[in-house]
């Protein structure tokens, strides 16, 4: 089962960590190191690509953020508007091209996830 798959999102990895309530990873996030930079981003609208069940969606919204959290895995998406009942979701796979408007958003956050997709996956979608 591929990585990028849906399939593999829904059944391997989500049911590790969803099914056990494994939610404990949500405290401790990488973007605080960044967070002079992000707070300088404008307009203050963020896609989270490759969300799963919310670490950095928690973090942007924390900060003042419009955040549409996307994920292929509609099982995660479930599992984030349980934790994140305010977040807004949207079930895509980013192997396609992504259903926004030029500059209308501030910052695209896709944190462990663009590194599953070989070159010429990533090249026919920009």
């Amino acid at each position: 089962m591929l990585e990028n798959s849906k399939e593999y999102w829904n059944n391997g990895y989500w049911e590790d960590n969803i099914k056990n309530n494994k939610t404990d990873f949500m405290k401790d996030n990488w973007m605080e190191k960044y967070s002079e930079k992000i707070m300088k981003v404008v307009p203050k609208k963020a896609v989270d690509l490759g969300c799963g069940i919310g670490q950095d969606t928690k973090w942007l919204l924390d900060k003042g953020f419009d955040v549409i959290s996307c994920d292929i895995s509609d099982i995660a998406l479930n599992k984030l508007k349980e934790l994140i009942s305010s977040s807004k979701t949207m079930q895509i796979d980013v192997k396609e091209k992504l259903p926004f408007e030029d500059n209308s958003i501030g910052l695209i956050n896709a944190n462990l996830s663009i590194h599953y997709f070989d070159m010429n996956t990533y090249n026919k979608n920009i």
